[in-house]
């Protein structure tokens, strides 16, 4: 007879297992349905807990976010593809890529008003290129190594070239002022006191303003050095015309003025191979406390509403110091031009009078972003991570009569339509439930009427809960 197959019996082990697995599946389950909740007991309590594995660490005084991805953004000022043009007020100069108050002044024919003022007249650098301080004179020698040039400030002496020791550390001889990728020239200006201001003109342009009163001027082996300030990010492609401008430098009523030479004018190219020279392009640039504004289209399309004889599209001039206080001329045209037949005569010159009027005045003004988080969610927190501007801020209530220009900053999560005021590199964790992360800035005016705030790079960060 067959035998009977026994029912197989389940050991007390197996036992033990299965009811331990069915047990842990059930905690997994019910932690899975609970998770939100207690997630938001731990949220309104003052501690947080933190159930994701990327979750942020701690930052501040709060403790972790927990499932929130980090983004970031920086902005140049080089377009307007995140500015809020509704709310946005400030100037935005598309060159220097600034922002500031609008730069404020006047123009008014003069001519004719006798002998034509000339390039070299004030402080203006002579073509050389030379600036006399008292009785010393200064010249810049450009130097090519390898695949880069190295630019020098030396003094004339005796007809000899001494070298000023600029920027060298303790015991080093004979280092650059600048280094660049980019072929060009040195031209010069000075107050006639005692700062220099020196401009490498190339693709990117280097520029400093040097002191020469704050140290000794010292010959080569010394470990002394001149006080210096580097305005080399003012001269980008876009002001620069990518290497294309022939500058002259002059100083008057504490601004330096940068013009070009007319568009006519030769322009040595150390790259070409026939050594042929390029067209410069006309070109007016403002700098003064730090920042600059390129005043050329605003000064084309002023001189064309009121001189129509002038092409605005062949828009060239030269630029001299007038005797007035905050003025300067606008030469158009130029004497012994040859005719077609080859005889010289003297063509039309027309003089016009630039009055600097500083910028203009009023109110705070604004600059507020558009949305920036490119995720859906909620923000929950955000900082500026950098900010380069006039490095005048303040907490405080500012007077719209104050002296002293500042600019206030403020970050929000909904749109804008909360504001929380933020300082540099400090979190702010957003009280407000929002999915619409913003910047904006508050420029206060000052009562001096050649002084403005300005910015020119922000960079802010956002942490977002994805939905």
């Amino acid at each position: 007879m067959p035998k009977k197959r026994e029912k197989s019996k389940i050991k007390k082990h197996e036992l033990y297992v299965i009811v331990g697995a069915l047990a842990l599946i059930g905690i997994m389950l019910l932690f899975i349905f609970l998770k939100p909740v207690v997630q938001r007991f731990f949220s309104k309590s003052f501690i947080r807990f933190d159930f994701s594995e990327e979750a942020i660490s701690p930052i501040g005084p709060i403790g972790p976010i927990s499932q929130a991805l980090q983004g970031s953004f920086t902005e140049l000022f080089s377009g307007v593809g995140w500015r809020n043009p509704i709310n946005s007020t400030v100037h935005q100069d598309f060159k220097t890529l600034t922002i500031s108050f609008s730069p404020a002044y006047e123009i008014e024919e003069i001519s004719p008003i006798g002998p034509t003022p000339q390039p070299g007249s004030g402080q203006v650098s002579p073509i050389g290129d030379t600036v006399t301080i008292g009785s010393r004179t200064f010249t810049g020698v450009v130097k090519k190594s390898g695949e880069q040039y190295e630019g020098y400030l030396y003094e004339v002496v005796g007809g000899e070239l001494q070298y000023l020791d600029i920027r060298c550390p303790t015991n080093d001889i004979g280092c650059p002022l600048f280094f660049s990728q980019y072929p060009g020239k040195i031209v010069l200006g000075s107050d006639g006191v005692s700062k220099i201001f020196l401009l490498y003109a190339a693709y990117e342009g280097k520029a400093f303003e040097i002191n020469l009163t704050t140290s000794n001027v010292v010959n080569i082996g010394t470990s002394d050095v001149l006080n210096i300030d580097d305005y080399s990010a003012i001269f980008n492609a876009r002001v620069t015309e990518e290497g294309k401008i022939d500058p002259q430098v002059f100083y008057k009523d504490k601004t330096w003025w940068i013009s070009s030479r007319p568009a006519s004018a030769e322009v040595f190219d150390p790259e070409a191979s026939d050594r042929r020279a390029t067209a410069g392009t006309a070109k007016l640039l403002r700098l003064r406390d730090g920042m600059a504004n390129d005043l050329t289209e605003s000064v084309r399309s002023g001189i064309a509403r009121i001189a129509t004889q002038i092409n605005a599209e062949d828009f060239t001039f030269t630029a001299a110091p007038a005797p007035e206080s905050n003025a300067i001329y606008l030469i158009f045209g130029t004497s012994d031009v040859p005719n077609i037949d080859g005889n010289v005569r003297t063509s039309d010159v027309q003089t016009f009078r630039l009055r600097d009027l500083g910028f203009e005045r009023g109110g705070e003004l604004i600059w507020e972003s558009l949305r920036l988080n490119a995720w859906e969610g909620e923000i929950v927190r955000g900082r500026f991570t950098r900010i380069d501007d006039s490095n005048i801020r303040t907490s405080d209530v500012v007077s719209k009569t104050s002296d002293v220009p500042a600019i206030k900053y403020f970050l929000s999560n909904d749109g804008g339509r909360h504001w929380v005021e933020a300082e540099l590199n400090k979190f702010i964790d957003f009280e407000t439930k929002g999915g619409d992360f913003r910047w904006s800035a508050e420029l206060y005016p000052s009562s001096d009427q050649y002084r403005s705030p300005w910015i020119k790079v922000i960079g802010v960060e956002y942490y977002i809960v994805r939905k």
